[in-house]
């Protein structure tokens, strides 16, 4: 949907952003308005993706973009009457439907979507649980469909509660309900959780490419080894080796997996295979640094092709070959923090045949001026994208802010034509007071993930015909 607004703000530090009541219009929170692009700084425009099923309401503001300012919730003006969209087709009720393991006593579904009071449902027996004294209990056709649930059973007496405290919350809408976890699929009565696929050390590959061994980690996602018919998609990092494990005075960016594992118990992110290519600490700049640019400090050029060789015609077959897959460039992801995310928007530019999908945090894109006004200049090629940035993520070694970077990076190509829809091509995430470290670009996995591979786009027929 396109938004278009004129108004010339005061202060060349000030632009304007959208904001309306939906998430993807930042959820009327202020600190969450998007930025709009401006070529004369007076005519400001915005595509984003939005569901067709709700009344939207929303309102142009004016704001400081510095990014020292960004964090202020007082930062930012109204100039806008508030605009509502009426519902371009009706909310059919009945969109979701659950399936559980329970041993509750005749179970009761407590649900809501929003702010209100709970709604009950009776759950109906479907048949038999996994052992002594379970069952498995249905709830179908409640709720409005594409748009987030709360939950939790009780017995029908209400004595006796599930969780204990709180509730699930998920976007699905059919999911099966096992131990606290929510899956899209019919899940084996036993399910192993996510997992390392590695040791004490990591695993090694001997790299033509590179002329050199190189090692990489790799984490299996929950019931790998249940279900074996199920492929799956793949992330690759960079900077494999301070993913979940510490290393030296280096907090992780996950550590031991927990966030994510979090995410797919929930129903936000897909279970994906996730791998992590170690780094070498002392060849990094030049292992970021694409060719057509010079090592920061030398007059070498940047070797990135050579470790983009080494990840798409070495690390990948090989992991496709050890591992059940999805291999198509749709399912397949690159991700990096700072240097990494310098390498993950080449892996984007150059290599969009194998990756569907690049992560940016934070990325170090002042190292390579050459290729950041390439990015700045061609037509962006056919990947999607996430960026995001601290907003105290200070300079990189070429003294350039990483924030100012990343925003003009976004503003061209949200400015490009046609430009780059919001949340369907594209996804900007501002960490509010996050500096320049490994572990606050972690504070931000469910942005990346969800954007990467939402659970919500798994469908399996077996569940579905369940719930029917």
């Amino acid at each position: 949907m396109p938004f278009s607004f004129s108004y010339r703000p005061p202060s060349p530090t000030e632009s304007v952003f959208l904001l309306g009541n939906l998430d993807e219009l930042g959820g009327d929170e202020v600190l969450r308005a998007l930025p709009m692009q401006s070529d004369d700084g007076l005519q400001w425009r915005l595509s984003a993706s939005v569901p067709t099923d709700q009344e939207i309401t929303y309102g142009y503001w004016v704001r400081d973009h510095r990014s020292t300012k960004l964090e202020d919730p007082q930062n930012g003006t109204r100039i806008s009457e508030e605009k509502t969209i009426k519902k371009q087709r009706e909310s059919r009720p009945g969109g979701k439907a659950l399936i559980v393991h329970s041993a509750l006593d005749g179970p009761i579904l407590h649900w809501r979507q929003g702010d209100g009071d709970y709604d009950q449902l009776l759950l109906e027996k479907v048949g038999a649980g996994r052992f002594d004294g379970e069952q498995r209990w249905r709830a179908r056709r409640f709720g409005l469909a594409n748009r987030s649930l709360q939950f939790f059973l009780t017995d029908r007496e209400e004595k006796v509660r599930e969780p204990l405290e709180g509730a699930y919350q998920t976007p699905l809408d059919r999911m099966f309900l096992q131990d606290q976890e929510l899956f899209t699929y019919v899940p084996e009565a036993s399910v192993s959780p996510m997992r390392r696929d590695y040791g004490a050390q990591p695993r090694s590959l001997k790299s033509e490419a590179l002329d050199l061994v190189r090692q990489y980690t790799v984490m299996l996602p929950r019931g790998y080894a249940e279900h074996t018919a199920r492929r799956y998609p793949v992330v690759y990092f960079y900077d494999g080796q301070i993913l979940w494990d510490p290393v030296g005075s280096y907090v992780p960016w996950d550590r031991d997996g927990k966030r994510m594992a979090e995410l797919v118990r929930s129903g936000e992110v897909g279970e994906m295979i996730l791998v992590g290519m170690v780094s070498d600490l002392a060849q990094r700049l030049a292992e970021v640094t694409p060719p057509e640019d010079m090592i920061y400090g030398t007059s070498a050029p940047g070797q990135a092709d050579l470790v983009m060789a080494f990840i798409s015609t070495e690390l990948k077959p090989l992991v496709d070959a050890s591992y059940r897959t999805k291999p198509g460039r749709e399912d397949t992801f690159m991700t990096g923090f700072s240097g990494g995310g310098l390498l993950a928007m080449l892996a984007g530019w150059e290599y969009h045949s194998t990756f569907g999908a690049v992560a940016l945090q934070s990325a170090g894109l002042g190292a390579a001026p050459n290729f950041n006004a390439r990015i700045l200049q061609d037509p962006k090629p056919p990947f999607r994208i996430y960026l995001d940035v601290g907003t105290q993520d200070g300079l990189d070694p070429a003294g350039n802010a990483f924030f100012g970077l990343s925003q003009g990076v976004w503003n061209d190509l949200l400015g490009d034509s046609p430009p780059a829809v919001l949340e369907k091509d594209i996804r900007v995430h501002l960490g509010l007071g996050h500096a320049h470290q490994f572990h606050d670009a972690g504070q931000r996995i469910e942005p990346l993930m969800t954007f990467l591979h939402p659970a919500t786009l798994e469908r399996d027929e077996e569940l579905w015909a369940l719930t029917r």
